[in-house]
């Protein structure tokens, strides 16, 4: 639990907060449950820091005073544990990057040459011919021995 989370709670319970001279005051018409009061002892230095910052920026004529506000709760607020890092395996960013790396067996284009990383959809070979006739996966369609093109031919490792 962060302070901004805990300062929610004890405004949901009826705890009013007032800043005097850097040390927090709470009033209240009832006495707040115990739990709340347990939490903001331990947050008291987070929780008077909200209160300074919501101080700071309850200036009538800000009109961001109320988004200052939320920022600085959310700045406040501790990290999830399960943040979203770049280096994690995301199962929907791979699984899509392997998808567009698949290459059918052949294809009639001969001015669409296989790109680095390009696997055949067939057997995951990546050797590619081709010729002025199309591509083709080298292993699924391997050249004939015999085979003299009209043209030029090459073949590509991706």
């Amino acid at each position: 639990m962060n302070a901004a989370s805990v300062l929610a709670r004890a405004e949901a319970a009826g705890v009013r907060f007032v800043l005097d001279a850097g040390r927090v005051r709470m009033t209240s018409d009832r006495p707040p449950p115990p739990d709340v009061v347990t939490d903001l002892r331990q947050h008291r230095d987070d929780v008077a820091h909200l209160l300074a910052l919501r101080e700071a920026v309850a200036d009538p004529g800000e009109h961001d005073g109320a988004e200052a506000v939320a920022l600085a709760a959310h700045h406040a607020a501790a990290a999830h544990p399960h943040a979203y890092k770049p280096t994690d395996p995301d199962p929907l960013r791979d699984g899509l990057l392997a998808a567009a790396m698949r290459r059918p067996p052949a294809w009639a284009d001969n001015l669409a040459e296989p790109s680095r990383g390009s696997v055949c959809a067939s057997c995951a070979g990546r050797r590619w011919w081709g010729d002025r006739l199309g591509w083709r996966c080298a292993t699924c369609h391997p050249r004939p021995r015999d085979y003299r093109p009209s043209g030029r031919w090459r073949e590509v490792q991706t």
